[in-house]
């Protein structure tokens, strides 16, 4: 029997247990393989409203572009030298962050399910997690956003 597409009075455990997902550590939120090669790679990523359920600000040597799937928007902080806020939905459901972008996002409700793909192909060495006291000083009319987005 084929496993039915999440709606909107789905749990977050429904939408861990139906993509089978595990907690995404340093960054944050749950996480999944959707396909991996040498040339890219996605991810099923789940935010949460819970302390540890959304992704921490940081950065990519990698293009990574994000597509909204289910569940609730999502807002998500983008800092460069054109720093914006971005809301993923229905609407407007994707977003390409360029390397060295510092990339973070939140919920705007109890869960939002995304895609995410990186080309290259995602590795360990091409993350970076931001720094809040850096980041914020950097991008003062931003701190309050940024300590919601980081961990320390």
């Amino acid at each position: 029997m084929a496993m039915s597409w999440p709606d909107a009075s789905a749990t977050p455990q429904e939408v861990i247990d139906r993509f089978g997902l595990e907690p995404l550590a340093i960054e944050g939120g749950w996480w999944g393989t959707i396909e991996r090669t040498a040339a890219g790679n996605g991810i099923w990523f789940l935010m949460t409203p819970d302390g540890a359920g959304f992704s921490a600000l940081h950065r990519l040597s990698v293009t990574e572009t994000w597509t909204w799937l289910a569940g609730a928007p999502a807002s998500m902080l983008l800092l460069s030298d054109a720093s914006r806020d971005v809301t993923l939905d229905a609407a407007r459901p994707g977003v390409v962050v360029e390397p060295g972008t510092w990339q973070g996002a939140s919920t705007l409700g109890e869960w939002t399910l995304v895609a995410c793909w990186c080309v290259p192909a995602f590795t360990d060495d091409c993350f970076e997690l931001g720094a809040r006291a850096d980041l914020a000083a950097r991008h003062r009319e931003l701190a309050g956003r940024i300590t919601e987005l980081t961990r320390s």
